[in-house]
């Protein structure tokens, strides 16, 4: 993270992004604590495979997001044209506001993965009731007053700095 590469204090820096995944708790600490209480934090939750699915949400340095519980800081409300579900990761069926189940994005998609056509079968879908949806693999809840929290994955795909790493695939060199 650029945060951690520059070391020491950032006391000119007046706006940060974090993009893609959920917005760790810690993260979101340790650049401000570096950067201070002047600074605006901004977190766009989304994915390559859908347009402008990013939830962009401020966060301000005033310290008001401490009192949320939880790993990760809300990714609040969809941009207009992407569709948001969350969705019963074996069923597929919705789940009701405050139940955890897999994030699903709807809209505008991706056609698949180039040449690989197992993992589009996997990730993408024709829901009976919801149309083509893209399956994230993160799971997260909608949060009545906070829009949609990323709780964690469904599967064993971790992220390391912004990099998806498959743990199976880490195995299978191991052993």
């Amino acid at each position: 993270m650029v945060v951690d590469a520059a070391g020491g204090a950032l006391p000119s820096l007046r706006t940060a992004v974090c993009m893609g995944e959920g917005l760790q708790r810690e993260v979101a600490r340790r650049i401000l604590e570096r950067a201070g209480p002047r600074l605006s934090l901004a977190n766009f939750y989304g994915s390559t495979e859908t347009e402008n699915a990013a939830f962009p949400v401020p966060c301000l340095g005033d310290g008001g997001w401490e009192s949320l519980t939880g790993r990760y800081l809300p990714a609040g409300r969809p941009q207009p044209n992407v569709s948001t579900h969350v969705l019963d990761p074996e069923t597929l069926q919705p789940r009701p506001a405050g139940s955890e189940g897999e994030i699903c994005f709807g809209g505008v998609l991706s056609d698949g993965y180039w040449q690989r056509p197992e993992l589009t079968r996997q990730r993408f879908l024709d829901h009976p009731l919801l149309g083509r949806l893209y399956r994230t693999g993160d799971l997260g809840l909608w949060d009545p007053p906070l829009g949609l929290r990323v709780t964690g994955r469904a599967d064993r795909q971790v992220k390391i700095r912004g990099i998806r790493v498959e743990l199976e695939e880490v195995e299978s060199l191991l052993l």
